[in-house]
């Protein structure tokens, strides 16, 4: 047994630097939304330098903050992310000691599809094994009725905690809930939700220490993605059944279906329901294509196929993950993400490698304190609280012209039938009207663009960007707040 810990341990070191290795190498997050996190991360670490959109919980932006203010990069955030996946593994293999459970979870293609990936789900899925965890261990026939209850109290924290640090768990605590409660007592569940709700009660108190409104993110995430789902989304489009969808279902471990069989052959019923109704929900109604949804799924399914899977079929399992394993890398090194857009366009990469370089010389040559952009792309490297990144549309215009809807969404029913009263919803994205932005500062744009303002002409070009300022102006300064004067 010490010779087997020791080997696990020494292979747990070994995954941890080749991930630890991949983090550094990569240079795309895989992450629909890894400006939003960064973006929040850096105004709670004192970088903050544009106004924010947030929909997702704050807290592991509010983890990942205080390491950012030792060492700002990217990067951090990035790495915090792999070793909290690398974490979960580990307890993993202390619940499970089980070199199987180590292999199954090292060669998971969707585990190598969060490494290095921007988003809460690994902090969410951290706690959401725990969850598991406890509920697996309340039913051990040892326990006493007083353990049994303290097992699933802790799980049900634990889920709670799970929720409040991802979106991305919802779905799959509501199926815990549903499936994996068929055979416990009701006392039991009423423990497991009132526990839940304290373990959910972190994300208000976090929303309400940083946002000043404890229901700020969880509004707001049930909110767009209602629209997503209805296809009313102006930027998103909901997701569509199709090829990547299906290969997705092998995602976790192309031999999950042997799983689902085991299941079924020896009554695990509620454990093969829970598994199936996430990826029914996954594939068919939700249609994500996006990996890393699929991660809090693989927590449940790996320890669960360590335990039926015979040695051959772990070594087939891995053997078989081997492409699906590639498919989802290559992208952390291109510009697309995996199942989505596969593609790696080096011509892409290069740009976007000027695009930095090029945005790091613009605040050097203009240390102003504000300037306009069209979006927020650039200041994600920008370690600093100045210059202020301004957007045109959804900041300066709409105080310009004084019209702050920046967007609005309406639901409507149309009844066949002649209704006296017909139901209407609607939800608004409302601009800031109290903030003031002059008319004369510079603005960042792609070289060779239409520039959005009126009688503004280069000021200075890089490779791929130009800083644009009113052409009225032929002589000027810069002056201290990011406006130009006449000398």
């Amino acid at each position: 047994m010490v010779n087997n810990t020791r080997g696990i341990g020494s292979y747990f070191l070994l995954f941890l630097i080749i991930a630890v290795c991949f983090t550094l190498l990569t240079n795309n997050p895989r992450s629909n939304d890894a400006g939003e996190h960064i973006g929040l991360a850096k105004e709670l670490a004192g970088f903050g330098n544009l106004k924010l959109y947030w929909i997702h919980s704050a807290i592991f932006p509010l983890l990942a903050s205080f390491l950012l203010k030792v060492y700002p990069s990217v990067k951090t955030y990035q790495l915090l992310g792999t070793f909290i996946l690398f974490l979960t593994g580990y307890v993993l293999w202390l619940w499970k000691k089980s070199y199987k459970t180590s292999i199954l979870w090292t060669s998971s293609p969707v585990i190598w599809g969060v490494i290095g990936s921007i988003h809460t789900v690994v902090l969410g899925g951290f706690f959401f094994l725990l969850s598991f965890i406890f509920w697996e261990l309340s039913g051990k026939e040892s326990f006493t009725d007083r353990k049994k209850f303290l097992s699933i109290c802790l799980s049900g924290l634990a889920l709670g905690l799970a929720c409040a640090a991802s979106g991305a768990v919802w779905p799959f605590a509501i199926f815990f809930i549903l499936f994996l409660f068929l055979d416990k007592k009701s006392y039991l569940l009423f423990g497991f939700l009132v526990s839940s709700f304290l373990g959910f009660g972190l994300r208000f108190l976090v929303d309400h220490f940083i946002f000043g409104y404890a229901h700020f993110s969880t509004f707001r995430f049930l909110a767009t993605n209602a629209l997503i789902v209805l296809g009313l989304h102006p930027t998103i489009e909901s997701y569509h059944f199709g090829i990547y969808s299906v290969l997705n279902l092998f995602i976790v471990s192309p031999l999950l279906f042997i799983l689902l069989h085991r299941l079924y052959r020896d009554r695990k019923y509620n454990l093969l329901v829970f598994l199936l109704f996430s990826l029914v929900f996954l594939i068919g109604i939700y249609s994500t294509r996006l990996v890393y949804h699929f991660y809090p799924l693989a927590l449940v399914a790996i320890p669960l196929m360590a335990k039926y899977f015979r040695k051959k079929e772990v070594l087939l399992s891995v053997l078989l993950s081997v492409p699906l394993i590639i498919g989802v890398i290559i992208p952390a090194f291109g510009t697309s993400r995996p199942f989505v857009e596969y593609h790696i366009d080096y011509n892409q990469l290069a740009v976007n490698q000027r695009i930095k370089e090029d945005i790091q010389k613009i605040v050097n040559d203009f240390p102003n304190e504000s300037m306009f952009v069209s979006n927020t792309g650039g200041s994600i490297e920008i370690w600093s609280s100045t210059p202020k990144f301004i957007l045109l549309k959804d900041e300066y215009l709409p105080v310009k012209t004084g019209n702050n809807v920046l967007r609005e969404f309406t639901l409507r029913e149309t009844p066949k039938f002649n209704n006296i009263k017909v139901a209407e919803v609607t939800i608004r994205y409302l601009a800031n009207l109290d903030d003031y932005y002059p008319n004369d500062l510079y603005y960042i744009g792609k070289k060779g663009q239409e520039v959005p303002l009126a009688n503004y002409t280069a000021v200075k070009c890089y490779s791929e960007l130009c800083v644009y300022g009113p052409s009225v102006i032929k002589n000027f300064t810069y002056s201290g707040n990011g406006r130009i004067i006449k000398v």
